[in-house]
């Protein structure tokens, strides 16, 4: 499919909602500055000690690639050119999150079960992209009007089929976390849109 060229109009459009961002992004530092005890507004991370959760994440990728505690141990011990590798009790420690793996068992892990060490400690392969980085350090709300204003903005540029196919991705992954999850709630979904219109609106018009 041809990539549609933006027309002059919709370069304006980017360029405005790009500077309105801007202008409530040094809204938000410059209230922090006459507020010194104060943490920059919105600033937080979504989860401060990833690694916390790398036990879990050793877990899923060991399942995921089909091995047992017993078999992903010797595996490790065949990377390892000192033949060590990691013990099945030190991998038994980990998943628990009893203890965490120093780097080259770390490593071997990660070889061992082809995933970057990045998808063990954040959850990602590439937590430091843009998207990732507005989620971590200052956009972390689910329903921040910020980073919702983009979304939407984004969407609202591609074609009918493109969104609709957008919104079926949405749909499976959002069901898979949550079997309940009734994507048709339409007066939910306006309220919710509404709301973080009137969330966006204010932020920007803060003095």
């Amino acid at each position: 499919m041809v990539e549609k060229k933006k027309t002059p109009k919709v370069k304006k459009q980017d360029k405005e909602v790009s500077r309105l961002l801007k202008e409530g992004e040094l809204l938000d530092r410059e209230a922090a500055e006459a507020e010194p005890d104060r943490r920059p507004l919105g600033f937080r991370l979504s989860n401060p000690t990833p690694e916390r959760d790398i036990g879990q994440r050793i877990q899923d990728a060991r399942r995921k690639a089909g091995l047992t505690q017993n078999e992903l141990a010797q595996r490790t011990q065949l990377l390892d050119s000192e033949g060590t590798g990691v013990s099945r009790g030190a991998l038994s420690l980990y998943e628990i999150g009893k203890n965490a793996p120093p780097a080259k068992e770390l490593r071997l892990l990660c070889e061992a079960l082809k995933v970057s060490p990045n998808r063990l400690i954040y959850g990602v392969d590439d937590p430091f992209d843009d998207f990732a980085d507005r989620s971590r350090y200052r956009f972390t709300s689910a329903g921040d009007p910020h980073l919702f204003a983009q979304v939407v903005y984004r969407i609202s540029q591609l074609e009918h089929q493109d969104r609709r196919t957008i919104l079926k991705l949405i749909d499976s992954l959002l069901f898979a976390k949550n079997p309940n999850f009734e994507a048709g709630e339409v007066a939910r979904a306006n309220n919710e849109f509404l709301k973080m219109a009137d969330d966006l609106r204010a932020k920007l018009a803060k003095p």
